[in-house]
């Protein structure tokens, strides 16, 4: 009785899984697929001018995914190499030779 009961339950349970993965295709496909052959309609914006509406984009392949996040990533890592090496190699420039400044008047006084 128990095992008709769980094996019932776990049909329905696909049955419901299959239902919502259904509904997500089709709401998917809705929105993803333009309502006429001229594709979306445009959409007025602020400063008056009709622009294209913002659309999901279709799904990407797992490899494209990781592709495009990789590459992503990498361009960040050297937009940041580029920023850092900048911004320290100045701040060495100027933290440098203020610090020798501030070592040179602690000699003359005699602190270090």
């Amino acid at each position: 009785l128990i095992l008709s009961f769980y094996n019932s339950f776990g049909k329905k349970q696909s049955r419901i899984s299959e239902n919502k993965k259904q509904r997500q295709k089709q709401r998917y496909e809705q929105e993803t697929t333009p309502p006429t052959l001229m594709g979306w309609p445009k959409v007025p914006s602020k400063n008056g001018r009709m622009k294209n509406p913002i659309r999901p984009i279709k799904e990407m392949s797992p490899i494209e995914k990781w592709y495009q996040k990789a590459y992503a990533d990498e361009r960040q890592r050297l937009r940041q190499k580029v920023t850092t090496k900048k911004t320290n190699s100045r701040n060495n420039y100027y933290f440098g030779a203020r610090k020798r400044r501030l070592s040179e008047k602690a000699k003359t006084f005699n602190l270090n």
